[in-house]
């Protein structure tokens, strides 16, 4: 059986924010902030969200789904946590629906599709299609690759109506899904930016939803994340873009570094998150 810690969903937004003006300069779209709005010199060309570009002035006001107090919250530290948006019934039954497709993986046909990853940050890791997965994989870290393409349970949840509004007053704009990853362990990941490998179209408009399947304690499979690291201007390595170019990750260190005084952030900490290993119980 294949215990579950968590699933992470991860969406962008649709478009620009709504209070940008935006206009052509030799062929190239560029978005101009309201100078009033923008704490210049803390946040991104791009801030989080439009409501609260400047994070000194004031709070936003509640706009349904979230209170102003978590909106300011999010914006402030760059996560905010919702306990009990999804339901222990509706948890338990997720999970069920991912041990039923681990059981399955022989004969299903989905799993000829289903991209996984398993034996996770060992020196075997591996990756290939679901079917190909050894038993042992569910005693290492193992990650199963978009199942909300091949299993409605997944894409009812990473979908789901409750979820997608407070995403779409996080971005202010409506979210589309790009990817989801079911994990029963934490992968031990190094901090690290997920917009070295996902970079949204519009800049700072990319949000990962993480939903726990099992109790997370500082014991089993907890996320971490370094406050306010998302209002550091992001790096572009030669290419112009926010993809990683791994001949450049030693300019980019120096560059972090340097950085990270400009935001009050312990230069002993390198990315903004990680997730730990712990140990997964059955959901």
């Amino acid at each position: 059986m294949m215990t579950n810690l968590c699933i992470i969903v991860l969406l962008w937004s649709t478009g620009q924010c709504r209070d940008a003006r935006r206009r052509r300069s030799n062929n190239v779209q560029r978005t101009e902030w309201p100078a009033n709005r923008y704490a210049a010199g803390t946040e991104a060309e791009c801030p989080p969200s439009c409501p609260t570009r400047d994070l000194r002035d004031a709070r936003p006001a509640a706009r349904g789904a979230l209170t102003a107090d978590q909106h300011y919250a999010f914006h402030e530290r760059g996560f905010l946590v919702l306990p009990g948006l999804f339901s222990a019934a509706e948890v338990d039954a997720l999970s069920a629906t991912i041990d039923t497709v681990w059981r399955g993986r022989r004969t299903g046909s989905a799993a000829a599709r289903i991209v996984a990853d398993w034996f996770v940050s060992t020196p075997h890791e591996t990756r290939g299609v679901l079917r190909e997965a050894p038993d042992s994989a569910t005693v290492h870290p193992l990650k199963l690759n978009d199942l909300y393409l091949d299993v409605p349970a997944v894409r009812g949840i990473a979908l789901d109506a409750r979820l997608a509004r407070v995403l779409g007053e996080l971005l202010d704009s409506r979210p589309v899904l790009i990817n989801t990853l079911s994990m029963n362990y934490g992968t031990q990941q190094k901090y690290h930016f997920d917009t070295f490998y996902m970079p949204p179209p519009t800049t700072n408009k990319m949000v990962a939803a993480w939903v726990a399947l099992d109790d997370v304690g500082p014991e089993n499979g907890p996320l971490r994340y370094v406050p306010g690291s998302h209002r550091i201007r992001p790096y572009r390595f030669s290419t112009g873009k926010l993809n990683v170019v791994k001949g450049e990750m030693r300019n980019f260190t120096r560059a972090w570094l340097r950085l990270l005084d400009g935001v009050g952030i312990d230069e002993g900490l390198s990315f903004p998150h990680r997730l730990h290993p712990g140990r997964a119980r059955q959901a």
